[in-house]
């Protein structure tokens, strides 16, 4: 069980994503808040897909975006699963993202198709 706490500044235009890697069946708790509306997209993949440009899509939002989402999930299947964000206003918009729940390591993919590891933090 972990719990983690991420701070993230959007420019305008600019999208990033955070995915955790889960085993089917377990469970996350989620709660993120933005300082502005921003589109988002609630997804995973897979760690077996079967095909490469495969995924499943929980929540979406590309119109008119939200401001927060909260939740509880349970992974469908063993893969990364979490969010997309994207800024399409023209000032930047901070997301504060909190999640705790079975999960053993999170990535960060702002241009990477391969994604950076990102160290777990302490809820702030």
């Amino acid at each position: 069980y972990k719990v983690d706490s991420e701070d993230l500044a959007l420019a305008p235009g600019e999208g990033v994503e955070i995915k955790y890697h889960m085993a089917k069946g377990a469970a996350m708790l989620y709660a993120w808040k933005a300082t502005a509306p921003v589109q988002f997209e609630f997804h995973g993949e897979p760690d077996k897909k079967p095909n490469k440009d495969y995924y499943e899509s929980y929540e979406l939002d590309n119109k008119a975006g939200r401001d927060q989402s909260s939740g509880s999930f349970i992974a469908p299947s063993t893969g990364i699963h979490g969010w997309f964000w994207q800024n399409k206003s023209k000032k930047e918009v901070m997301i504060h993202l909190n999640t705790a729940g079975f999960y053993d390591s999170a990535k960060m993919f702002s241009g990477s198709p391969v994604g950076e590891p990102m160290e777990i933090q302490d809820p702030k």
